[in-house]
């Protein structure tokens, strides 16, 4: 007799993980910060100085660093919306931090590659 394996998470199994990609938020804007900043030093961008490089050197600073950024939080939404139709409040939490700092962050990198607001 064969037994099937289901995919399917626990209610609480959501819920760890929705709490899990919420703390790495943090840890993704560190990182993406980090790696940003690396890869514009190796284009030798001078600290403090606005990037005068062509857009594919922008592009390929922003591309990595954002989705550092943006990714854990987008994930910790998308838990926390499973969460929610599991029918556990808690998962607006992380819907409205989660989303809303990958939302704005997602802004923000973009508005900064293309110079608004230098």
């Amino acid at each position: 007799m064969e037994r099937s394996v289901s995919n399917k998470l626990s209610p609480a199994d959501n819920v760890k993980r929705a709490w899990i990609w919420l703390a790495l938020v943090t840890v993704g804007s560190i990182a993406g910060q980090l790696v940003g900043h690396l890869i514009s030093w190796a284009f030798g961008q001078v600290e403090g100085m606005p990037f005068a490089g062509p857009m594919w050197q922008k592009l390929l600073i922003v591309i990595p660093s954002s989705l550092l950024i943006v990714i854990p939080g987008a994930v910790a939404a998308f838990y926390g919306s499973r969460v929610v139709r599991e029918g556990n409040r808690i998962g607006y939490v992380h819907i409205i931090i989660g989303g809303l700092y990958s939302l704005f962050m997602l802004v923000v990198s973009v508005l900064t590659t293309f110079g608004v607001g230098q």
